[in-house]
């Protein structure tokens, strides 16, 4: 039960706080995650806290927290996380554009080695989300949730974003996606990790070849496109926490038959500069970078 209620979360409309008001006036919602670091199962811990799909831009803000020390806490979003703590503008906000046709994503939060901290203050995480409105649609109310895990906020927006109750969060909780939410295979979190930390080298140092290369295959139906969107946001989002300017992760595509980044036909290497957050025919491109 400790572990239960070591996290909560929070999804409303915030009318007292300036932060909730959108560029055109309108309030947003803001998700407040609180983790009270009572105990070990929090460090180095994956939770996952709900799903979204739609059009959104998710952006952290500022962490309230009466801890003297940085706070290593993310959002994960299918492997792109952002968080309060990174130099990179980049990397404290994402856009989401997933119909809702799909399949939702995770809402994971990360934590990492917070709690050998001497105060046992409440790490507060705040994430506010902005509706993006296509002028020449319709604007249509969320449905109701036919997922038993989840409850929904039911909000009138281009996103449709649902909270687990508290009793299914907890850390490692990977299979509480249910039908109609988009697998994280643990395997697959614990892979990039390890591989993600690896450093990336100067151009200039030819000794030796430390970049980061990952090769996806398998049989059909197996999960290598999920694998590779996954694995790709996680580079990406980690080299923004390094680095400095664009970033990109290269991406060669040796599938002809059901290309990721092509049409159909073409063998491609492709530069990936922005998350992988939907199907091919959403971010599909014929030429140039993504």
């Amino acid at each position: 039960e400790d572990r239960k209620s070591a996290v909560s979360v929070v999804l409303d409309y915030d009318t007292s706080s300036p932060d909730s008001l959108q560029d055109d006036g309108k309030r947003c919602q803001i998700l407040t995650i609180t983790i009270s670091p009572s105990g070990d199962q929090l460090s180095n811990a994956s939770i996952v806290v709900g799903t979204i799909s739609g059009k959104a831009k998710l952006e952290v803000l500022p962490q309230q927290s009466e801890s003297k020390s940085p706070l290593s806490i993310w959002l994960d979003i299918f492997g792109y996380r952002i968080s309060c703590n990174t130099s990179c503008d980049k990397g404290n906000s994402i856009l989401i554009d997933r119909p809702e046709w799909m399949n939702s994503i995770p809402l994971t939060v990360i934590t990492n080695n917070f709690i050998s901290q001497t105060d046992a203050s409440p790490i507060v995480l705040r994430v506010k989300l902005h509706s993006i409105y296509d002028k020449n649609a319709t604007t249509t109310s969320s449905a109701p949730s036919s997922n038993e895990n989840y409850y929904s906020a039911y909000a009138e927006e281009t996103y449709n974003i649902k909270v687990l109750p508290p009793t299914y969060i907890y850390p490692g909780n990977y299979t509480l996606g249910g039908t109609g939410v988009t697998t994280i295979l643990e395997q697959w979190e614990t892979t990039l990790n390890i591989v993600a930390k690896n450093p990336i080298n100067d151009e200039s140092d030819t000794s030796s070849s430390q970049n980061t290369k990952i090769l996806v295959c398998g049989a059909k139906g197996c999960g290598k496109s999920t694998m590779l969107r996954y694995a790709t946001n996680r580079l990406l989002s980690e080299q923004m926490m390094v680095e400095s300017g664009s970033v990109d992760v290269a991406v060669l595509d040796l599938d002809c038959g059901q290309p990721e980044l092509s049409v159909p036909g073409l063998l491609t290497l492709s530069l990936v500069s922005k998350p992988l957050l939907s199907d091919p025919p959403m971010h599909m491109v014929c030429s140039g970078g993504t």
